[in-house]
């Protein structure tokens, strides 16, 4: 029964002895937005970071009746 206490203790120290790391959040800012004019589709997106040399990659995918119609990527810093 001791041995059982003694497990349990040392089970428990370790526990709280154990560390933590955050998480940092990828996007500080963005902005999706879509609308329409007649049969034009409008849309626009906006990613930012929190640093300069953050990298951005983004891909537009136009589907009309489950095809591909058009495609259009970008990357940026920042």
């Amino acid at each position: 029964m001791g041995k059982r206490i003694l497990a349990l203790i040392l089970m428990a120290v370790m526990m709280l002895t154990m560390g933590a790391q955050a998480v940092d959040t990828f996007a500080v800012k963005d902005t999706i937005s879509l609308s329409f004019d007649g049969t034009t589709a409008i849309c626009s997106a906006t990613c930012k970071g929190s640093n300069t040399d953050d990298k951005v990659k983004a891909t537009l995918t136009l589907v009309s009746e489950g095809k591909t119609v058009a495609s259009w990527s970008a990357s940026d810093s920042y």
